[in-house]
């Protein structure tokens, strides 16, 4: 809903009546193994790549059901996919050395163009719905990518019977806020 948040508000400044209808949930999913491995590797994972808001959180929480906390993270550079996703880890009192604006596996490889991947073992928690170019991509490059999932995206309980009352016995324009389209704009390159 962030990135979302100043369309209705211009909307509602002009008359509308703005009522928040969500489409699109987040469910953390529970530690596995393949979680809880990755999370015991930290120690030797030489850079994690956090690509939202909702993967900073949910890994912060596996953290902490594990015992563990942002020391964890020390041996590692962290990469932060947006702006919102820096301040989230920054809200965990660790600065990313990269700022991504690139929302793609290829933009992302991209972005870390200059770094030597080389045998690095690469960490990216995610939704379970991700598309797998990433770890293919970063292993031409020479790199070993772990991508647990995290979390998952899944449609939130009764949209539908959200709309019913608001929208009674009353004309409504339903706009529907579609995803935004992938973006390049690398904040910071250095490796």
């Amino acid at each position: 809903r962030q990135r979302g948040e100043q369309f209705p508000g211009h909307r509602a400044g002009r008359g509308a009546w703005v009522v928040h209808i969500p489409t699109l949930g987040v469910r953390p999913i529970r530690s596995d193994a393949q979680v809880r491995a990755a999370i015991a590797r930290l120690d030797g994972t030489g850079l994690v790549v956090f690509a939202s808001v909702n993967a900073v959180e949910i890994f912060f929480d596996r953290l902490f059901e594990l015992h563990r906390d942002a020391r964890a993270l020390r041996n590692s550079k962290l990469c932060a996919i947006g702006p919102e996703t820096a301040r989230s880890l920054e809200l965990h009192g660790l600065v990313p050395e990269l700022v991504s604006g690139e929302y793609t596996a290829e933009g992302l490889a991209e972005t870390l163009g200059n770094w030597d991947l080389g045998n690095a073992r690469i960490l990216v928690p995610r939704a379970r719905q991700n598309r797998d170019g990433l770890p293919a991509t970063l292993a031409k490059r020479g790199a070993e990518a772990q991508t647990p999932p995290v979390y998952e995206l899944a449609a939130p309980g009764g949209p539908s019977a959200a709309l019913h009352p608001p929208f009674a016995n009353r004309p409504a324009l339903v706009v529907p806020r579609p995803r935004p389209a992938p973006i390049s704009r690398p904040s910071l390159a250095t490796p």
